[in-house]
């Protein structure tokens, strides 16, 4: 009960934004309250947890979930509401806001929304290197999850853990895919993110970045021809009735940092951060195995709503993976020889876990 009545308080206080689509958002009077820091010995803190996701993801099952943890552990001293749905902006807005101190104390975007902070996290945007679970979990909880986070100081920024958003896919309006060939000259949606780019224009399609807020409208008009998300955007955006095929490409792994004010966290007492980086990773690993038990249950239900469901052979998927091959180079500079040496060594590693 409790907690419904804090989804039923953030609800209200995203319906009472003047932005349309959480382009443009408010920021409470007392930036210092709204991020968490600067509160005395035994005072509540009240913090904010931001995303984009809709209340059925589980990365907002993940939220729910690190606030009621938090607030547990911390004898209910730091209470966390969770804003779903673009509800204070979107990811790139929302992780500036948090670098500057600004009214948002956690948010969990996708890995690109960092890249600016962190150049390691091109990485998390090369296509085809993971296979499964296993093996992303063994890269980003391994040096190569360490190493991201060092990175990040003095950027305003903390990472405790790293989240899941699932394998992300492709959907079609009416154009049937078995290899990267029949995507040629394709328009597919992707994120404004230069490694999505990169690799859709490697493939052979016409990556048009679009703001996910708009993607709906623009596959509904014809404006382009598909797009790539995991199965749980997928319907939770409602894209099944709009797109005819899903093909199951799994063509790149959604990670979802943990993310931290800077302010806040300096703030904060050593036993506080210690709550929140346990609350943190008990909800991430939570919310990781949602992802993986949830993926089949949404996968069937955009399969009864009437959506072909292909899954590629390995010959097929191959003609993607052989078309993507060299885009990881492309971005060595913009991550820096260190960052790029230590991704060649650790994904290795990491391919070799299952």
């Amino acid at each position: 009960m409790k907690r419904m009545l804090s989804v039923v308080l953030a609800l209200l206080m995203v319906l009472s934004l003047a932005a349309c689509g959480g382009s443009d958002t408010s920021a409470p009077a007392d930036g210092d309250a709204a991020s968490g820091a600067g509160a005395a010995s035994g005072e509540v803190l009240q913090l904010t947890l931001a995303h984009t996701l809709d209340s059925e993801h589980p990365v907002h099952l993940g939220a729910e979930y690190f606030a009621d943890r938090l607030e547990e552990l911390s004898g209910g001293t730091m209470v966390t509401t969770v804003h779903p749905n673009s509800g204070l902006g979107g990811e790139d807005e929302v992780v500036e806001m948090q670098s500057y101190g600004d009214s948002v104390t956690f948010s969990v975007p996708s890995g690109c929304a960092l890249q600016n902070y962190a150049p390691a996290m091109y990485a998390a945007d090369f296509y085809f290197q993971f296979a499964n679970y296993d093996q992303v979990w063994a890269f980003y909880d391994g040096e190569y999850g360490d190493y991201v986070k060092n990175s990040l100081d003095g950027t305003g920024l903390v990472v405790t853990y790293f989240w899941d958003n699932g394998f992300r896919n492709l959907t079609t309006t009416s154009k049937e895919v078995h290899t990267a060939a029949d995507l040629k000259g394709v328009k597919i949606r992707v994120m404004n993110a230069e490694t999505h780019l990169a690799a859709w224009n490697a493939i052979g399609a016409a990556a048009t970045p679009i703001a996910y807020s708009e993607v709906y409208s623009s596959l509904q008009q014809g404006v382009v021809d598909g797009q790539e998300n995991p199965v749980f955007n997928i319907i939770g955006s409602r894209f099944q009735e709009v797109q005819k095929n899903l093909i199951m490409t799994r063509h790149v792994h959604d990670v979802s940092p943990f993310i931290i004010s800077g302010t806040a966290w300096e703030s904060w007492t050593d036993e506080q951060r210690g709550w929140v980086e346990q609350a943190s990773q008990e909800a991430g690993d939570y919310m990781r195995q949602q992802a993986v038990e949830l993926e089949d249950v949404k996968l069937q239900d955009l399969k009864d709503a009437g959506m072909n469901v292909y899954e590629l052979t390995d010959a097929e998927r191959q003609t993607f993976v052989d078309a993507v091959k060299d885009v990881p180079a492309q971005f060595a500079d913009k991550m820096g020889s260190e960052a790029y040496e230590l991704y060649q060594k650790c994904i290795a590693e990491a391919q070799k876990a299952g």
